[in-house]
């Protein structure tokens, strides 16, 4: 009893997994990966990449102008405040000073 119930648990193993692997080959067939392209496909999609790389490349631009501008905005200040303080320093008249 137990050796002729073996071979046909073996044979129906072999089948489910025959089965399974060519349900695993179907699925991966559909898959968006393994399918070819065609050019007009291939050209949106990379149509799509070069003008999301152009607004990333914008914003980011943007930002480092407005950081730039800050920075460049904040030295000139400085520097103007210093240069009216030395002048308002040179033309102090103070009764005490000597």
């Amino acid at each position: 009893m137990g050796l002729s119930s073996t071979p046909i648990r073996r044979r129906r193993s072999n089948e489910l997994y025959q089965e399974m692997m060519e349900k695993r080959q179907l699925f991966l067939r559909s898959y968006q990966f393994s399918r070819k392209r065609s050019l007009t496909e291939r050209i949106k999609r990379s149509l799509k990449r070069v003008f999301w790389f152009g607004l990333r490349l914008r914003s980011t631009h943007k930002i480092s102008n407005f950081v730039w501008s800050r920075l460049r905005y904040l030295i000139l200040y400085r520097r103007k405040r210093r240069f009216i303080h030395l002048l308002n320093s040179q033309n102090h008249t103070c009764f005490g000073c000597s």
